[in-house]
């Protein structure tokens, strides 16, 4: 069974992304097979007609690994949503479902789970 790995900080730009590509390169040195997911992100690149975490690119090309959007970088927020959230939870989509049955497709073949989260805790 994999067993996900979950990469989270209380503040932004404190070195997560640093820290998972690390750790995903020490498990792939030793032979394992990784997977990746940036459940939600905020700095996006457009690659062909999708928009994708900028991150999730990185990954693609470092691991590497085809990239899904819907899968490996499903959901990208604006500036200023955390707020909005608590300001406004009602307003909102719960991703908590569509996440799990992200994170189980990503299971599906034994392999280090990532899943990589953001620098505030409702994101993350």
């Amino acid at each position: 069974m994999t067993r996900p790995i979950f990469v989270a900080a209380n503040d932004q730009h404190v070195g997560k992304t640093t820290t998972t590509l690390a750790l995903l390169t020490a498990f792939q040195r030793k032979g394992m097979n990784i997977g990746y997911c940036k459940p939600m992100g905020q700095e996006f690149v457009q690659i062909g007609d999708a928009c994708v975490d900028k991150d999730a690119a990185l990954f693609a090309d470092i691991m590497p690994f085809d990239l899904e959007p819907e899968l490996h970088s499903p959901v990208l927020t604006a500036s200023g949503m955390t707020a909005r959230y608590i300001e406004r939870p009602s307003e909102f989509v719960d991703f908590a479902p569509a996440h799990r049955t992200r994170r189980a497709r990503i299971a599906e073949t034994p392999r280090i789970g990532h899943l990589r989260g953001h620098g505030t805790p409702w994101r993350g």
